[in-house]
Formats: structure tokens, C-alpha cells, sequence
């Protein structure tokens, strides 16, 4: 994947693997996406056989967004739907998915915190085997005391 060039003074705060759609551009792909001090950098490749592999990549200012709001989140542990969010720009809306915690919660939770300054994480933490057994053994107490209590 090609290096993103920096303007002066920017610095990559994170780099992840993710897949987008570009509602505002019409593009929707996987690649890399960077989060630098002052932009938002979308990288991808368009893959050739016979011919050399062609490398893209664009940007948004960091300013352009306005908030994110995560749209899904796996249940539990044996959940296989994809971690999903939505990015609000002034001129659009970009959706991230990844299948993957371990790019996504980082992702959202960086760019959450550069465009609004709270460190307070938008994704906790990864669902396990315990804490869906945790959750389950909660919503079972829960029960049982509000049956008693009656």
C-alpha cells in the first residue's frame, strides 16, 4: 500500500484496516485508513493481473466531521455479524465495517476522540465466552428477583 503524503506538521495517529462505503464520493472499499492529526486518509488498490496494481487514496479534513454514531455491535461472543459505524460529515455520511474488534473498536474510539476531544470510548470492550456467561448469569438474578418480589 502506497505512503500517504503528510503536510506539515501531521502526524498518523492510526492506521487501520477497515472496509468502507463513501456515500459522498460513491466508493465503496477496503484498504487503509488513517487517521492523522488534521485528516481522515482513505487508501485502496485496485488490483491487475496483467498490468501494474493502481493505488488511490483521498481525504477529509478532520473538521468536516461532525460526530459517529456506532450502528451495530455483535451480541456476544458467537455473534458473526460485522461491527458497523457511521461517520456524519458536513457533506455526507461514510459507513466503516470490520468484522474484526481488534480494528474496529480502535478505529472508532481514536477518531471519536479527535473529532470531539472525550477519550471516553464509543466501543468497549470485546465481548467473551465469560462475559456473555457473566451477562447471562445478570439477566437470570434479574429475573428471578423481579419474579420473587412480586
Amino acid at each position: 500500500m502506497n505512503e500517504i503524503k503528510l503536510e506539515y506538521g501531521e502526524t498518523i495517529i492510526g492506521d487501520y484496516d477497515l472496509f468502507w462505503d463513501d456515500k459522498i464520493k460513491s466508493i465503496s472499499e477496503s484498504g487503509h485508513v488513517y487517521i492523522t492529526t488534521k485528516r481522515l486518509v482513505l487508501s485502496y488498490a485496485k488490483l491487475h493481473v496483467f498490468r501494474a496494481d493502481e493505488e488511490y487514496s483521498y481525504s477529509y479534513p478532520l473538521s468536516s466531521i461532525d460526530h459517529i454514531e456506532v450502528t451495530q455491535l455483535p451480541k456476544n461472543s458467537r455473534d458473526d455479524t460485522w461491527y458497523k459505524c457511521k461517520a456524519y460529515l458536513s457533506n455526507g455520511v461514510i459507513h466503516f465495517s470490520d468484522p474484526r474488534y481488534e480494528d474496529f473498536a480502535p478505529f472508532v474510539n481514536t477518531l471519536n476522540a479527535e473529532i470531539t476531544g472525550d477519550p471516553n470510548p464509543l466501543v468497549g470492550p470485546k465481548q467473551t465466552l465469560v462475559s456473555d456467561v457473566a451477562n447471562a448469569l445478570s439477566s437470570v438474578t434479574n429475573q428471578f428477583t423481579t419474579a420473587f418480589s412480586k
